[in-house]
């Protein structure tokens, strides 16, 4: 009777050792798992990292190919202004000798 007894308890406590053992197992499992999955993630993100990196170089090279070309478009700005005063100069030089000679031409 007495090995029944031991049988009976063996059996009795192998179900909640068994649960044990399982729950331990799959804990670890999934442990596993959210750490390919975390790992997956920062290897992702790291991939975009680069390629936003890189986006960022190339815009930063053609931030800095416009502002020379603004620069040259400012200085070729000043100098037409400069051109364009000169000759409401001249015209305006024009003008004035164009009157006085026709006040000459009147008299």
């Amino acid at each position: 009777m007495e090995s029944f007894d031991i049988v009976n308890i063996l059996t009795v406590l192998a179900t909640p050792v068994t649960g044990i053992l399982s729950y331990s197992a799959g804990k670890r499992k999934r442990n596993n798992d959210f750490l390919q999955d975390l790992q997956k993630s920062v290897n992702m993100l790291s991939e975009k990292n680069s390629e936003l990196l890189s986006e960022l170089v190339t815009v930063k090279q053609q931030n800095v190919q416009l502002q020379v070309a603004v620069t040259r478009l400012q200085i070729e700005n000043t100098n037409l202004l400069k051109q364009v005063q000169d000759l409401h100069q001249q015209l305006e030089n024009v003008r004035v000798i164009t009157k006085i000679e026709k006040k000459q031409n009147n008299v």
